[in-house]
């Protein structure tokens, strides 16, 4: 990673922590839908055409909303809006007008397919958000000292193990 990516991340997770402190109470599991509600986006499980789209955020004037893919495991569509929160947050807030579409999140949270490198820092900046929202650096401290265990700890912040081991790798809590 190089150093400006890194002074990226502290920018995000403070990002984020600022939103938790905003519209979430102290407790794990963070609701993100409870978040895009508080914001004004309305979410909608829908049935994409291409299975392969995790999710899109659409701000058309006033009007926001998020889509997720219907078919996808709760704790997947947990990701996506955080995902989706992210590109509001960071890329679009502000903006009347604009989409982003987000294909299939692989193992390392980018884009499978090959965009540009302003797209894919974007998508990396949406995956760090939403590692940061469901995943409070803090917090996640606090709970591995308690359980050392990543799959408690994915029960206990309602995402999936390898989301959680990604982020206990990122904040340097164990070694991949």
């Amino acid at each position: 990673m190089t150093t400006g990516f890194q002074e990226k991340i502290v920018d995000i997770e403070e990002k984020a922590n600022d939103i938790l402190e905003r519209y979430h109470p102290q407790i794990i599991p963070i609701d993100p839908l409870e978040i895009a509600n508080a914001e004004g986006i309305e979410v909608i499980s829908v049935e994409f055409t291409e299975e392969e789209i995790s999710g899109l955020i659409d701000i058309d004037g006033m009007e926001k909303t998020i889509f997720v893919n219907h078919f996808h495991h709760p704790v997947r569509k947990r990701f996506t809006i955080a995902h989706e929160l992210g590109h509001y947050f960071l890329h679009l807030q502000g903006i009347r007008d604009g989409v982003y579409v987000d294909n299939s999140i692989n193992e390392s949270f980018f884009r499978k397919e090959v965009y540009g490198d302003t797209d894919k820092q974007k998508e990396r900046e949406a995956n760090q958000f939403a590692a940061s929202l469901l995943m409070p650096k803090n917090w996640v401290e606090a709970k591995w000292k308690e359980t050392y265990d990543i799959g408690e700890m994915a029960k206990l912040f309602n995402v999936s193990s390898s989301a959680m081991g990604y982020r206990l790798i990122n904040l340097g809590i164990i070694q991949a």
